[in-house]
């Protein structure tokens, strides 16, 4: 994944840099979530689409989908490293906005408990 090669890439750098590689490892990306991944795509896709160069790239780069897609591909950086996951929502008004936040906290947050302190 392009999370996967960015941070191999950049180990090195800190290395030579003779710093430490950070303990933190984050994103930020554009979003949406639906019931599928369809109906996210069309949320986002003509919002944050033309900004990618590739559809794999707005694929890759986003985190538009379901919210079992969404917990799939959060389990799959959180095994890359992934610490901490900041979303822009793509959205058509604030009800559209606050749908989609309630549905993350619903059906995607808890497949992430804290750690226990």
């Amino acid at each position: 994944t392009q999370f996967a090669a960015s941070w191999a890439a950049l180990e090195p750098r800190f290395a030579a840099a003779g710093r430490p590689v950070p303990t933190e490892r984050a994103v930020n990306l554009f979003s949406a979530i639906a019931a599928t991944d369809a109906g996210a795509e069309a949320i986002a896709a003509p919002a944050v689409g033309p900004m990618f160069y590739t559809d794999p790239d707005f694929r890759s780069r986003t985190l538009v989908g379901s919210p079992d897609g969404w917990v799939e591909r959060l389990h799959e950086w959180q095994t890359l490293g992934l610490t901490f996951c900041e979303i822009k929502p793509t959205y058509h008004t604030v009800d559209d906005l606050m749908a989609q936040l309630r549905v993350i906290a619903d059906e995607v947050m808890p497949a992430f408990p804290e750690p226990a302190a």
